[in-house]
């Protein structure tokens, strides 16, 4: 059964969600830094389109023609699982630096955009067996 860490956030502005998003990161077995964006979907078109960036450079896109930063290209992976979840999965995410995460999410003519400040080094918790809702031990995804 793979299990996940979780990663305490330093939120800015207090807040994960309110922007139409909500932002759920973790720490992988892996140790890769994954972030899933949850949002609320609509029937506009064209899109939803996901964007993730750390500290204002893209990480990766869904959306075709988007070029991430060099040092993310082969490091940064963003899928879009339908109907509702943009996901982030980044290798090599640790530093010793806070670095600011955000998620954009393009439907539209219209784009809602959410940030955490985090920390990943400092405030890993292991939960062993306990699962935590966004990279939880699901079984159907793994």
């Amino acid at each position: 059964m793979k299990c996940f860490y979780s990663v305490m956030l330093v939120f800015m502005l207090g807040l994960s969600r309110g922007q139409g998003q909500e932002l759920y990161p973790c720490i992988t077995l892996e140790r890769s830094l994954r972030i899933d964006c949850e949002f609320s979907p609509t029937d506009v078109t064209p899109g939803p389109y996901c964007e993730f960036k750390e500290d204002s450079r893209l990480m990766g896109s869904t959306r075709p023609n988007a070029q991430p930063s060099l040092d993310f290209r082969m490091r940064a992976e963003v899928t879009l699982e339908p109907p509702d979840m943009c996901v982030l999965v980044l290798s090599s995410p640790l530093s010793e630096k806070t670095r600011t995460y955000s998620c954009r999410v393009i439907q539209g003519g219209e784009a809602l955009e959410n940030s955490m400040a985090l920390h990943p080094r400092e405030s890993v918790r292991k939960y062993g067996d306990v699962c935590v809702r966004a990279c939880a031990c699901v079984r159907e995804r793994m």
